[in-house]
């Protein structure tokens, strides 16, 4: 139930991790797309910020391993002559050609011994955007791999979230599966196609997730919002679901429409607080609830994208009105775990 006004004790974390009904052959997998060292830093075609997802990614690989869930793996395998290269007409630097150490997975992501290996782009005229194009080692197209394992649902992370994550997400979604995007585990080359690329794939029916959580403290008549997550970020899209979830369910609510929002502040501190009241100003001009969130801070400028809907009174069932996010108990701490801390107090 959402917090109401006078919830006065702290709400037990709500997290982000691979749901644990997921497990087993309950029909779900976990997609590691394209982390390849030449995607990696130091490698030929490197991807900004590749390391952040990598650290997500082995925390969900871990968790998939420990549930039992299915783990594929695709990678770039082009020939030295593809077509996909500047040099013979394509779009890209060589990058990943097959037998070279840019196209090996890096040794620090943890890959189970089982997982499958999706490969594509191995032929001359391939761009091998997406994970459906490849098949297994056996020459099993990655589709009928997945329909005769029964997985229905990919938890999808991995490089790059602006071309190969998003063909292959949508792909996948065309092919009537579901589909969890793990914001914490993937990485754009340009922010802004990054942002676009998870709208579309949002649009589509993609679930974004991210791998932290989100609860309330009390402070005597209003409540505080906290978010604990891997990155600064991360714990700042946390906030933003906890000030949902002083209004409502942020799980009721559907991902239909974009804002666009950008805020900036000489401090950690101050710039979560604007960040709170510029989704209060949506929240009350739009009149829409919000339940996902893609933040990008730079220094002291934050851009992001939340996702929601019309508020409906009926099914959403709104617990209170929030009036804005106050400088009260307002912290943003790198904590001694790795983890960030993002917190407020919230007038109501």
């Amino acid at each position: 139930m959402p917090a109401t006004a006078d919830h006065a004790a702290e709400s037990s974390p709500h997290h982000g991790a691979l749901r644990a009904h997921d497990s087993g052959n309950h029909g779900a997998a976990l997609l590691v797309v394209d982390v390849q060292n030449d995607f990696c830093a130091g490698g030929t075609l490197a991807v900004p910020r590749a390391e952040l997802a990598l650290i997500g990614l082995n925390r969900r690989l871990d968790d998939a391993v420990a549930k039992g869930l299915i783990v594929y793996a695709s990678r770039h395998w082009h020939p030295p002559a593809s077509h996909h290269f500047r040099a013979h007409g394509g779009a890209w630097p060589a990058h990943c050609v097959q037998d070279t150490d840019g196209a090996r997975f890096p040794p620090d992501l943890h890959l189970p011994a089982s997982a499958v290996v999706i490969t594509k782009g191995e032929a001359v005229a391939a761009d091998g955007y997406s994970a459906f194009e490849g098949r297994t080692s056996d020459g099993r197209p990655f589709l009928g791999d997945l329909h005769e394992r029964g997985i229905s649902h990919l938890y999808v992370g991995g490089l790059a979230t602006d071309h190969c994550v998003k063909h292959t997400v949508l792909d996948a979604l065309s092919a009537g599966l579901e589909v969890t995007l793990l914001r914490d585990a993937i990485a754009g080359v340009d922010p802004d196609e990054s942002a676009q690329a998870i709208v579309e794939m949002q649009r589509r029916g993609a679930r974004l997730e991210s791998d932290g959580s989100w609860e309330h403290f009390g402070h005597g008549s209003d409540i505080g919002v906290r978010g604990v997550g891997p990155t600064k970020a991360a714990a700042f899209e946390q906030a933003a679901c906890a000030l949902t979830g002083v209004v409502v369910d942020p799980l009721v609510v559907r991902s239909a429409r974009a804002a666009s929002i950008a805020c900036d502040a000489p401090s950690d501190d101050l710039l979560l607080v604007d960040w709170l009241n510029a989704l209060v100003y949506e929240m009350a001009t739009r009149r829409m609830v919000f339940s996902a969130f893609a933040v990008t801070i730079e220094g002291s400028r934050l851009r992001a994208t939340a996702w929601g809907e019309a508020i409906d009174p009926v099914r959403h069932e709104p617990a209170v009105e929030v009036k804005g996010a106050t400088y009260t108990a307002a912290r943003v701490e790198h904590l001694p775990n790795g983890q960030w801390l993002a917190q407020c107090v919230v007038d109501v």
